[in-house]
């Protein structure tokens, strides 16, 4: 799904009050929950898949102060989860990995096409999510809220 993410000063009244919008970020979160499905945390992956959902019960769809926080929570410790489990150290996977996930990830390229630069899918998922979770970082200091469309 392609979604644009646009940061937006609450109320919603007629206009939005736009403060940044961003075209590739929305991709973060099915990377994220792919990526908890596949160190085995189930409830962490459809608590993200929830906590997505309930964005689109808003007109516009959006997610606001307690849910931006959850959000938050559920993406930032997935950096340090994939490390040793999925990864090496430099969050890149093992051919043999690569292999074993292409029949399983659906949303991180591990495309026989890329050849070598397949083993570096979890590392590129990781940076998306890592700009996700400084959206997220200042929507919250700012008091903002997020706008999917």
């Amino acid at each position: 799904m392609t979604l644009t993410v646009y940061v937006v000063r609450p109320p919603f009244i007629d206009e939005l009050d736009v403060v940044h919008a961003y075209e590739r970020v929305y991709r973060a979160v099915p990377m994220a929950t792919e990526l908890w499905k596949l160190l085995g945390d189930e409830a962490r992956a459809k608590e993200l898949t929830a906590v997505t959902s309930a964005a689109f019960d808003h007109d516009p769809a959006r997610l606001e102060s307690p849910n931006l926080e959850r959000m938050l929570s559920l993406l930032e410790p997935l950096r340090a989860s994939v490390v040793g489990t999925l990864t090496d150290a430099d969050n890149k996977l093992s051919p043999a990995r690569v292999v074993e996930l292409r029949a399983s990830a659906r949303t991180l390229d591990l495309d026989e096409s890329r050849g070598p630069d397949a083993q570096w899918a979890v590392a590129e998922a990781l940076h998306d999510i890592d700009n996700l979770v400084e959206i997220l970082r200042h929507a919250l200091a700012e008091g903002h809220c997020l706008v999917f469309n």
